[in-house]
């Protein structure tokens, strides 16, 4: 099994513990043995802060004293870097949990070996580490009834969690451009893009939305993306992975949230592509005349049934110049001070009157510069998700 895997499989493994409210006993255990059996990790403690002081909560050949632990908490209160090196008797590589002022960990790792374990491995857990005390974090919260403050610096540590789920890069090709663009809302949301190639040699995208917000929502759709992603692994047939994606929102979400879905995926050598809209905005498909064709072939939303009533798979084809944009319900749903929607007809007109030589960059920037003047001083109501792909041949 690839690292990559190992990775989406122990994010799935501590999303689901958390989904079904395990104690924080289980979650700290789950989080030791993937360091232990999936990283490799000898020697290494994670401790977390209460009230100002650290306590350790997972120790493995690693016992620092309360001194020590005292010393390290001050270190990384001073700077906002996010890896130190420090000296506890032997070297230790330090990872802390933050969010702005606020402390609510830090990992030792001692002796490393840089040959086995580089900044992606430490990035990783350090990511994990972060889901892990996102969850602890509220769990406190609830216990302690602190201020409204604190819940809300938790749920933003827990939207840059999020935001690691998505991908920042995209492949190169001369057939097409790709470009995705994520402007968070004050508070946690659940959405999610992708862009994936296949075995095959094609490629799959997809947006997807979750009902609700905050940790719930946010942990909810970091275990949709793990599903996803080691389903894609198994088959590319888009009625086999959405009906197992339903099947597992069902169960995880026990009815209390769901997902609206648009997964499709691209031929690169006959320009095809076939999709399901399960529930999601319909994308806008733009050709070089101007018309709009609306993608709205598939099924209903996620998670709501054990077994999806109905399941129908769409197809498309691209032509040079085409361009299909994808988005979730936070770029319609944008409201100005009359109260009055932006709505999807102003969407399809500001994408009709873009060039077709503008970078698909541009595209993006200026679709938020026309929501910012739409909206005036009316603050966003979700966060602003889009996908498009642009056809080159």
């Amino acid at each position: 099994m690839d690292k990559k895997q190992i990775e989406l499989d122990a994010i799935l493994e501590i999303t689901q513990a958390i989904n079904v409210n395990v104690k924080e006993e289980d979650l700290y255990r789950i989080f030791l043995f993937t360091c232990l059996a999936n990283l490799s990790l000898s020697k290494f403690a994670l401790a977390v802060t209460e009230n100002g002081v650290a306590n350790i909560k997972i120790s493995q050949n690693l016992k620092p004293s309360i001194d020590e632990l005292a010393f390290v908490l001050d270190e990384v209160s001073k700077s906002s870097e996010r890896k130190y090196s420090i000296c506890l008797g032997n070297q230790c590589v330090v990872l802390p949990v933050r969010h702005k002022e606020n402390i609510l960990g830090f990992l030792l790792i001692e002796e490393i070996d840089e040959n086995k374990f580089n900044d992606s491995d430490l990035n990783f857990i350090k990511t994990l580490a972060n889901i892990l005390m996102v969850a602890i974090e509220n769990k406190r919260l609830f216990r302690s009834k602190i201020s409204q403050e604190k819940l809300n610096n938790e749920l933003k540590i827990a939207k840059e969690v999020q935001q690691n789920l998505v991908p920042h890069d995209f492949p190169k090709s001369e057939d097409f451009e790709v470009y995705a663009s994520y402007v968070p809302h004050d508070s946690v949301g659940g959405d999610y893009y992708d862009f994936i190639r296949l075995e095959s040699g094609e490629y799959l995208f997809c947006v997807a939305d979750v009902s609700g917000k905050g940790v719930p929502a946010a942990l909810i759709m970091s275990n949709f993306q793990a599903t996803l992603h080691t389903m894609v692994r198994q088959t590319s047939d888009l009625e086999a992975i959405v009906n197992e994606l339903n099947y597992q929102v069902y169960q995880n979400a026990k009815g209390s949230h769901f997902i609206t879905f648009f997964v499709g995926i691209i031929n690169i050598d006959n320009c095809d592509f076939t999709y399901i809209n399960a529930g999601h905005n319909p994308p806008l498909l733009l050709n070089g005349n101007g018309d709009t064709n609306f993608l709205t072939e598939g099924t209903m939303v996620l998670g709501v049934f054990e077994e999806l009533p109905f399941l129908n798979k769409g197809v498309g084809k691209f032509k040079k110049g085409d361009l299909l944009f994808l988005y979730t319900d936070g770029v319609t749903e944008v409201f100005n001070k009359e109260q009055e929607e932006f709505g999807e007809e102003a969407l399809e007109q500001f994408l009709q009157n873009q060039s077709k030589s503008s970078s698909l960059v541009n595209v993006s920037n200026g679709l938020v510069d026309t929501l910012n003047k739409f909206r005036g001083e009316e603050p966003f109501s979700d966060d602003l998700t889009t996908l498009m792909v642009r056809w080159l041949r």
